[in-house]
């Protein structure tokens, strides 16, 4: 008896149609991803079109006790646009808001003050912190430093000028600065402060026995200077007040210009996101191209099984 042969024509076309199924099946596949790719990288680039780019500032802030306390732990000697608008506006500021603000020194001048001390008249104080109309007149000078274009904001901002008034004051009363005025209220200057100032002086000298000429010199002499001062462990009302001042107004300002930069990084970072948009529709785009050329072919395949199960006439 004649054996069939393994290979038969029934077993080839088995073998072909699950070979037909499984392409099916896995083309199937590859186009739902690159669908659900599709999908996710368009609506990725819509999210990215959604992101604001900017980016608002915090809002200024300062830790009143945190000033108060380096104000009475780190004591420090103070350092002692030519146009009408600017007169104009440094005038209101003397009227409206400089007297709110040397009220807070005048107050703890009359709560803390010492017999040998003297009030400290509000001209000589707006000068001493360096709002008076000459300094504010150089804030406006294009070489000006950073420290003195500040002194416009306290002139010219009301925002700022509010926060010094409010924490200011508060520096003022918190307990840190008030121990330091209590004790200076019954202190005296028990104390000696020396400063040495080198100072250059000439010599005069004759030399010579036959025949005389000028011998003469210059050099340095150092000349030392004593004063009776207070102790360390006090303060008194004017120096506080000098300090709470450039305390509050360095964190201040430096707090500003580091919310300010955070704010410009987070835009940045956002400007960067939305950059994003081109490529990934563009990758959306490619995907998309691929799915229709796997559904081609998936296409191909489909009529070629079609074809070859209709009867041939």
């Amino acid at each position: 008896m004649k054996r069939k042969p393994w290979l038969n024509e029934q077993r080839l076309e088995r073998i072909e149609t699950a070979y037909l199924q499984a392409l099916r099946i896995g083309g199937l596949l590859v186009a739902t991803l690159c669908l659900l790719g599709a999908l996710y990288f368009a609506g990725d680039a819509l999210w990215r079109l959604a992101v604001k780019t900017e980016v608002a500032p915090e809002a200024t802030a300062v830790d009143t006790a945190a000033l108060a306390r380096e104000v009475a732990t780190q004591p420090k000697a103070s350092d002692a646009k030519d146009t009408d608008y600017l007169k104009s506006e440094h005038d209101r500021f003397a009227k409206d808001v400089w007297p709110k603000y040397y009220s807070i020194y005048k107050k703890a001048f009359d709560a803390h003050r010492n017999t040998s001390d003297q009030l400290i008249s509000s001209d000589d104080m707006m000068a001493a912190l360096g709002y008076d109309l000459d300094s504010y007149r150089q804030a406006y000078a294009d070489d000006a430093p950073d420290y003195i274009k500040s002194i416009r904001r306290m002139v010219d901002d009301a925002a700022y000028q509010q926060a010094a008034l409010k924490h200011v004051q508060e520096i003022m009363t918190a307990a840190p600065v008030v121990s330091k005025l209590t004790a200076y209220k019954s202190a005296s200057k028990s104390e000696q402060r020396c400063t040495t100032t080198p100072r250059t002086e000439r010599v005069a000298r004759v030399c010579g026995y036959y025949y005389v000429y000028d011998c003469s010199y210059t050099r340095t002499v150092q000349d030392r200077r004593c004063e009776a001062v207070f102790p360390d462990s006090v303060m008194t009302p004017a120096a506080a007040f000098e300090r709470a001042d450039a305390v509050f107004a360095s964190s201040w300002l430096g707090d500003e210009a580091a919310k300010r930069s955070t704010a410009v990084e987070e835009s940045e970072k956002r400007q960067l996101l939305r950059g994003g948009i081109g490529p990934r529709l563009q990758l959306a785009f490619l995907i998309i191209g691929g799915f229709f050329v796997v559904m081609f072919f998936f296409l191909l395949v489909a009529i070629e099984r079609h074809l070859r199960r209709r009867p041939i006439a």
